[in-house]
């Protein structure tokens, strides 16, 4: 939508003008005005101006309703949203996962009772029992959905060496790297000037790099296992071996990315409170504000993907007897792929 004054029209049956603004990701049509919403129509009654037709003609600069709340404004119909989210790889996949989890957890119900559900909400999600064709019909969609969803994901290392080229891109990293390598590795005692390393900003970029580089391993493994299921790699001991290096790669990422989350929330957070105790301008609060909240539903999302694979890394422990038969990972998996669905929802708006 574009900068143009729009017409808002109240039941009183006077029409107002005011101007569209916008903030990053989401829309919010802006009042910035503490006047009252009497006061509003008063002025604008007194900037009126009435042409040769008799007609109101408003020659001055448009006034703006206050409000408390910022509405929000839909960009998009929600048919044209839902269009290019599918039209990504990433909302295939995510969309999929819900799809595949949500029947994984239909198949865990019906296996832990059978045909005994006792309680409430497992009455919900399955109201009646299932006959054994349809649970063999379910088991090979959710099979088959499994590698769909690797097959969409092909590739997707190379999303993780632009990453890493991005972090190296950076002067402050080379710096870094270069500090790292001749005074951590070769002790030489020509070395550039010293580097704080333990400094948060440095430890950030570290972690950058590391996640990017695990990120690179765990998606070439995942590719290994994505031709096992189409029969092209047969050695069984390289897909086990593959299947194990990729999930663990994906377990120590995870963690990586969870401790960049929390971290990036933490310095929001503080900059909202002295931003309370300093006032800053309304719409730079707004933009914190949404930051915090992507910030807070990416950690959410990394916590349900960090629940999935620690069970999924020690399957063999003692840690399994807690999953109640792979109940609370599947839970984990729709919950991460929710949240991920939702924020690629929340950007094609």
């Amino acid at each position: 939508m574009s900068d143009k004054k729009k017409e808002i029209s109240f039941e009183s049956g006077v029409i107002l003008n005011c101007s569209d603004r916008y903030t990053s990701q989401h829309s919010f049509l802006e009042f910035s005005s503490p006047v009252s919403d009497s006061e509003s129509l008063l002025a604008s009654f007194s900037t009126m101006k009435k042409n040769s037709n008799g007609k109101a003609v408003d020659n001055q600069q448009p006034v703006v309703i206050p409000s408390s709340k910022p509405s929000v404004i839909s960009k998009k119909p929600l048919i044209k949203i839902i269009k290019q989210l599918l039209q990504i790889s990433d909302g295939r996949d995510k969309s999929l996962k819900i799809i595949q989890y949500t029947l994984k957890i239909l198949l865990i119900l019906h296996k832990r009772h059978g045909f005994k559900i006792s309680r409430p909400l497992e009455r919900i999600l399955l109201p009646s029992p299932l006959s054994a064709t349809t649970v063999s019909k379910v088991d090979k969609i959710v099979s088959s959905l499994s590698t769909t969803r690797k097959i969409i994901r092909v590739g997707h290392w190379i999303e993780s060496i632009i990453q890493l080229q991005d972090s190296i891109a950076e002067k402050e990293t080379r710096n870094l790297v270069a500090y790292l390598v001749f005074n951590g590795l070769f002790r030489t005692s020509q070395s550039q000037r010293s580097i704080p390393i333990w400094d948060y900003e440095n430890i950030m970029r570290m972690l950058t790099m590391i996640g990017a580089v695990l990120g690179i391993f765990s998606d070439i493994c995942d590719d290994v296992v994505c031709l096992g299921k189409l029969g092209i790699v047969t050695r069984k001991s390289v897909l086990n071996r593959a299947e194990i290096l990729g999930c663990r790669f994906w377990f120590i990422g995870i963690f990586i990315d969870l401790y960049e989350q929390v971290g990036a929330l933490s310095q929001i957070r503080s900059k909202i409170l002295q931003g309370q105790k300093d006032p800053i301008p309304q719409s730079d609060m707004v933009k914190l504000r949404e930051k915090q909240f992507a910030a807070t539903i990416s950690s959410c999302k990394l916590i349900g993907d960090f629940t999935f694979c620690l069970f999924d890394v020690f399957s063999e422990t003692r840690l399994d007897k807690m999953s109640m038969n792979g109940l609370v990972p599947t839970l984990s998996a729709l919950f991460s792929g929710s949240l991920a669905a939702y924020k690629l929802f929340a950007k094609c708006c």
